[in-house]
C-alpha cells in the first residue's frame, strides 16, 4: 500500500506539472524576462550643438521631452481586482488619484513599505508569487513636440520595479521585468499627431523579484525618469571609450567604437564620423574622421590615438577630457551630435595589490543604498552630492552600488568629483540560498537553465550602459545569489569584453571567476590567514561591520587593498533579556558595547527568548549577548555564537577576548560563553 501511495503522488505531480507549465503567467516565467525592450547601450542624448552636448544637461537638447510630473494612479490590493482595461483609450480616468513619476507607491500612500533581508515575502517556489500580488496603474497624456517628424522616437524609464506592461494609444508597446536599468521602447509607429496616451501597468512581485531579493526596503513603482529622446533615421547609438595609460603611465592610448544605427527610412548610404577629444581647457588633444559605408542596421566605426602627457584620472585627481561625436551625412549635413567625459586611468592587478595608474590602492570604501526616508529609492541630485560631500568628508574614497546599479546621475557626478566605484548587477537569489550556506542547488534560479539569460540580461544592461564613466574600476556580478554556470560564463565574457577592468563576485569566494576575493564579515583567523598566504589576488572586504574597522585596517593595510564596510550593515551583537523586565540592564549592555565600538541592538520584545534567538540566527547575527535574573546579578553576560566548528570557536574566542579588552566600567564584569541546549 505504501507503495502505491508514493507511486500514486509521483504521477499526479507530474500531470499537476503539465498543466501548471501550459498555463504559466508571463509575470512567472523567467523566461520571457522581457519584451519588445531595445537593446542596452551608452547613456547619452543627441544634441545639435557640441558646446551643448559637452555640459551633458539633456533639457539642452531639442531632442528630449521630460514625461516626469503628474500622472494618474489608480491601486489595487491583487491581481484580481485591478482594471484589465486600463489602457484603453475611451476609460475614464478623471477619478484616478494623481501620482509623482518618478516615486515609489508606497511612498505616496499606496500599499506598505517591506523591509526584508533574507526571506521572500513570498514561498520560495521559484518562479511563482503565492501571495496577493498589488498593481499599480498608470496613465499620461502627452504630445510630440513639432519638429520630431521623420526621427525615430524611444520611450525610456530609468527604472521600473515591478512587472511593467507598456501601452500607447491602446497598442501594447513592450515588458519589462528588471529593475535598476533602462527599459527602452521604439514607439515611433505608435504615436500619432495631438494627444497620445501611455498607460502602465505595473505587478508588485513576478519571477524577477526572486532575482532582487536585497536586503533593503522592498518598494515599487515607476521609480526613476521616463523621457521621449528622438533620434535621426541614421544616428549614433552606442560608444565605447577606452582611455587607457601606456607603460611609463604618462602618455595616453586612446580607442573608440561607435555603433551607427539605420532605422528603416534612412535615405542616405554613405557618410562621415567625427571625433574630438578636449582637455578642460577646452584645447584638442586628438581629432580624428572616417568616412563610411552604411552596413545594415549597425555600422561600426573604429578609432584609435595617443596623447603626450597626458592628465590622468583618480580618485584625488579627477582630470576628465571631453569626447565629442559628431555624425555627418554624404552631403556634409550634420546629423547628430553626443558628447561623453571620459578620463585616461590605467586599472591593474600586480604582487596581490590593486592599481591605479601604477601606484597601489587601499579602498576606503562604503556600500551605499539608493534610499531616502522620504523619496524611497527615488533620488535626486540633492540626495546624490549630500551622499558625496559625507563620502569626501570622512576620506571615503570608493562605492560599491549595493546591489544593483544606481542612478546614472549617480556616475556622472562620482567621474568629476573622483570616486571609485564597483558597479554591481541587479542579482540577488539571496533566499534560494547564498554560497555557501544551502547545498539544493536543483531549484536555485542561479543553477537552471531558464533563468540563464534573465542574468545575463541584467549584467549586460549594467555594463552596456555604464562602460564609459571613468569612475567604473570594476564590474560585480551580484550579490548574495550563488555561483552557477552563468556567472562563470560572465566572468569569462566580461573579461574578454572589458580587460581594463576587474570583475568581482563574492560567491566566487576564492573559485576562479573573480579577479577580487571579496568575503563578507570575514573573522580576523580569515583575513590573516589571507594575508599570510602568499596568494595574488587582491583581498578586499566586501562587507564589514564597523565595530572591527579599526583592527580591520591594520591588518590589510600592510598587504592588501582593502574594504567596503557597509552604512547599513547589521550589528555584530544582539542583546536579548530573556524577558522584559530586564530590558534595563540589557540597555546598559548595550551601551557599553558601543561604547567599544561595537555595532549592537536589543530585542526587548515580548516574544520568548527562544524566538528572539532563532530571528537573530536568521538576520546572521554573529553574537548574542543573553541577559537575565543571573546576569545582572553578578554583572555579566552570556555569549551565544551562530559560529560552528573549530573556526568558529576560534572566532568567539577572539571576539571575546576583544570585549575583554576593549570594556572598561563596571556594568559588565565577567564574560561566559553559554552552551546550547541538546
Amino acid at each position: 500500500m505504501k507503495v502505491k501511495a508514493v507511486i500514486f503522488s509521483v504521477i499526479l505531480f507530474v500531470v499537476n506539472g503539465s498543466s501548471v507549465s501550459a498555463q504559466q503567467n508571463e509575470w512567472e516565467n523567467p523566461v520571457k524576462y522581457e519584451w519588445n525592450k531595445e537593446k542596452p547601450h551608452a547613456d547619452f542624448f543627441i544634441y545639435e550643438r557640441p558646446e551643448d552636448a559637452m555640459k551633458e544637461e539633456e533639457r539642452l537638447s531639442p531632442w528630449y521631452k521630460s514625461l516626469n510630473g503628474k500622472w494618474k494612479f489608480t491601486y489595487s490590493p491583487t491581481i484580481e481586482k485591478s482594471d484589465n482595461y486600463f489602457y484603453h483609450e475611451k476609460l475614464q480616468d478623471e477619478s484616478w488619484t494623481d501620482i509623482a513619476v518618478p516615486s515609489n507607491w508606497e511612498l505616496q500612500g499606496f500599499g506598505e513599505p517591506i523591509i526584508r533581508n533574507i526571506q521572500y515575502v513570498f514561498s520560495p517556489n521559484p518562479p511563482y508569487i503565492d501571495v496577493d500580488n498589488p498593481v499599480g496603474t498608470y496613465r499620461k497624456t502627452f504630445t510630440v513636440p513639432s519638429g520630431w517628424e521623420d526621427r525615430e522616437i524611444m520611450l525610456h524609464f530609468g527604472s521600473i520595479s515591478g512587472y511593467a506592461q507598456i501601452y500607447v494609444n491602446g497598442q501594447k508597446v513592450g515588458m519589462s521585468k528588471a529593475s535598476k536599468t533602462p527599459a527602452e521602447f521604439n514607439v515611433t509607429r505608435y504615436l500619432k499627431e495631438g494627444e497620445n496616451l501611455l498607460a502602465v501597468q505595473v505587478y508588485r512581485w513576478h519571477d524577477g523579484s526572486y532575482m532582487e531579493d536585497q536586503d533593503f526596503w522592498r518598494l515599487t513603482g515607476i521609480e526613476r525618469d521616463v523621457f521621449l529622446h528622438a533620434y535621426p533615421k541614421f544616428t549614433i547609438w552606442d560608444f565605447f571609450l577606452k582611455a587607457d595609460l601606456d607603460g611609463s603611465y604618462k602618455n595616453g592610448l586612446f580607442q573608440a567604437t561607435v555603433d551607427l544605427r539605420e532605422f528603416s527610412g534612412n535615405t542616405f548610404k554613405k557618410g562621415l564620423l567625427k571625433l574630438e577629444l578636449l582637455d578642460a581647457a577646452g584645447k584638442r588633444v586628438l581629432t580624428q574622421q572616417k568616412m563610411f559605408d552604411v552596413d545594415g542596421e549597425l555600422t561600426t566605426v573604429s578609432f584609435s590615438g595617443s596623447v603626450k602627457n597626458v592628465a590622468k584620472w583618480s580618485a584625488e585627481k579627477p582630470d576628465l577630457y571631453d569626447c565629442v561625436l559628431t555624425l555627418l551625412d554624404e552631403n556634409n549635413r550634420k546629423l547628430a551630435v553626443t558628447a561623453h567625459k571620459t578620463g585616461f586611468r590605467k586599472i591593474e592587478i600586480k604582487d596581490a595589490k590593486l592599481m591605479v595608474n601604477g601606484v597601489p590602492v587601499y579602498i576606503k570604501g562604503v556600500n551605499r543604498h539608493e534610499h531616502n526616508d522620504s523619496l524611497g529609492h527615488t533620488q535626486n541630485r540633492e540626495i546624490m552630492m549630500n551622499d558625496l560631500k559625507l563620502i569626501k568628508q570622512l576620506n571615503i574614497n570608493a562605492v560599491r552600488t549595493c546591489h544593483y546599479p544606481n542612478h546614472p546621475l549617480f556616475y556622472k557626478l562620482c567621474d568629476k568629483y573622483g570616486i571609485y566605484i564597483v558597479d554591481e548587477a541587479n542579482i540577488e537569489n539571496h533566499g534560494m540560498g547564498s554560497v555557501p550556506y544551502f547545498k539544493d542547488t536543483i531549484p536555485h534560479p542561479a543553477y537552471r537553465s531558464e533563468w540563464y539569460a534573465a542574468h545575463v540580461d541584467r549584467i549586460s544592461r549594467m555594463v552596456e550602459r555604464d562602460k564609459n564613466h571613468a569612475c567604473v574600476i570594476g564590474w560585480s556580478l551580484g550579490n548574495e545569489c550563488g555561483n552557477g554556470k552563468v556567472f562563470h560564463d560572465e566572468y569569462r565574457r566580461l573579461k574578454e569584453y572589458d580587460p581594463g577592468r576587474f570583475v568581482q563576485f563574492e560567491q566566487a569566494w576564492e573559485d576562479w571567476n573573480t579577479d577580487i576575493v571579496c568575503p563578507m564579515y570575514p573573522n580576523m583567523g580569515r583575513i590573516t590567514g589571507y594575508r599570510d598566504s602568499g596568494k595574488q589576488r587582491p583581498y578586499i572586504i566586501h562587507r564589514t561591520s564597523m565595530g572591527c574597522y579599526e583592527r580591520t585596517l591594520a591588518w590589510l593595510i600592510e598587504k592588501y587593498a582593502g574594504m567596503f564596510p557597509t552604512w547599513l550593515c547589521p550589528e555584530q551583537v544582539r542583546v536579548i533579556p530573556i524577558s522584559e523586565k530586564y530590558n534595563d540592564y540589557a540597555q546598559k549592555v548595550e551601551a557599553q558595547m558601543r561604547e567599544a565600538g561595537i555595532r549592537c541592538s536589543v530585542d526587548g520584545r515580548s516574544e520568548k527568548m527562544g524566538y528572539k534567538i532563532r530571528e537573530a540566527r536568521l538576520e546572521r547575527v554573529p553574537y548574542m549577548l543573553i541577559v537575565g535574573a543571573k546576569e545582572e546579578e553578578e554583572g555579566k553576560v552570556s555569549v551565544r555564537s551562530r559560529y560552528l566548528g573549530d573556526e568558529g570557536m576560534k572566532e568567539l574566542g577572539e571576539f571575546i577576548d576583544f570585549i575583554k579588552e576593549e570594556i572598561k566600567n563596571k556594568t559588565i564584569r565577567k564574560i561566559e560563553v553559554q552552551e546550547e541546549k541538546k
